[in-house]
């Protein structure tokens, strides 16, 4: 029976665990090994479990090109929901109606996108209460380009 791409990612990952899986650009600062980065995409789809995210709910996903962007986008189907990536530079309408449309859940954000997620929350008529959701788009913040995602690790039936 063929792999599932998380199984492969998994396989990959494990069997290399001290290879470079991602840097960013320009900063040797900060690398991540296959190893930690498996490790934040299951610590990922763990929150996505504490938020209540099902098999197959939505999550969107407005952030800048980072690895944080693609750790939760991984981390999402690694937990098995539908990741519903939105331009981060686009207009507000236009993500409004994306992020009305999917009915998402949760949404990641980039510390940049706070102020138009707020935006948004105008435009739907409602807004979040970053403790108790009210609409169900519950933010959960992408970490700023200066530090790593640090959430316990999950144990998921792929662990």
């Amino acid at each position: 029976m063929p792999q599932s791409f998380c199984e492969r990612l998994v396989e990959s990952f494990e069997s290399r665990p001290d290879a470079v899986a991602m840097r960013l650009v320009g900063n040797d600062d900060e690398v991540y090994t296959s190893a930690e980065m498996l490790r934040q995409i299951r610590s990922v789809a763990y929150r996505l479990g504490e938020e209540k995210v099902e098999f197959g709910d939505r999550v969107a996903l407005i952030g800048e090109n980072h690895p944080s962007w693609a750790i939760a986008y991984l981390g999402t189907l690694y937990h098995g929901a539908v990741c519903v990536p939105l331009d981060p530079h686009g207009e507000i309408e236009t993500i409004t109606n994306f992020l009305e449309n999917s009915e998402a859940k949760v949404a990641f954000l980039s510390p940049d996108q706070v102020e138009r997620f707020q935006q948004i929350e105008e435009k739907l008529g409602r807004q979040t209460d970053f403790r108790n959701s009210k609409i169900g788009h519950r933010p959960i913040f992408l970490k700023s380009t200066q530090k790593k995602l640090q959430k316990p690790q999950a144990k998921t039936p792929l662990s």
